[in-house]
C-alpha cells in the first residue's frame, strides 16, 4: 500500500489521506530504518464509495503476524506484539503510541467498533503495535 507524509491538524489530529489505498506516515514520528522511535501510519479502514481498504486487514490480524515495510532505500519487517482497540476520543491521551524515544517500533493505526453516522462515524480504533524482530522475542 502507498504511503505518503501525513501532519497534524489545528487540533493536533493527524490527517490521514482519504483514499483508502493510501495510508499516512505521521511526518512527527521515526522512518524506516531509524534506530529509535515510533513510527506510526495510519489509514481508513474503509469508504462508503471505495469499499474496503488495506488496512482492514488489521482487524483480523494476530500477535506474531509480520508486517514489513518497503522504503526507497530500506527495507524492514515488524513482528506484531500487540493489537488492542481503544475510543477513538482517546487516541489524544496515548502519548506511549507518539513516543520518539525507546527502541524502534511501528505503531498501525485504522477505525474499528461500529459505525454511528449521528456520532461522527466509526467509534473505535484499532491499534496494532509492531516490533523489529529482534525486540520481539
Amino acid at each position: 500500500m502507498e504511503v505518503r507524509r501525513a501532519t497534524t491538524d489545528a487540533n493536533g489530529e493527524l490527517v490521514v489521506p482519504d483514499d483508502v489505498d493510501i495510508a499516512g506516515w505521521w511526518d512527527g514520528g521515526a522512518q524506516v530504518g531509524d534506530p529509535f522511535g515510533t513510527m506510526v501510519i495510519a489509514a481508513h479502514v474503509d469508504s462508503r464509495i471505495q469499499g474496503l481498504g488495506p488496512f482492514s486487514e488489521l482487524l483480523s490480524a494476530s500477535e506474531g503476524d509480520a508486517v514489513v515495510t518497503l522504503a526507497e532505500e530500506v527495507d524492514q519487517t515488524y513482528v506484531i506484539s500487540s493489537i488492542t482497540r481503544i475510543a477513538r476520543e482517546a487516541l489524544t491521551e496515548r502519548d506511549d503510541l507518539f513516543s520518539s524515544s525507546g527502541g524502534h517500533r511501528l505503531v498501525l493505526i485504522t477505525c474499528a467498533g461500529d459505525f454511528v453516522p449521528e456520532q461522527g462515524g466509526y467509534q473505535e480504533l484499532a491499534i496494532v503495535v509492531a516490533e523489529p524482530p529482534e525486540r520481539s522475542r
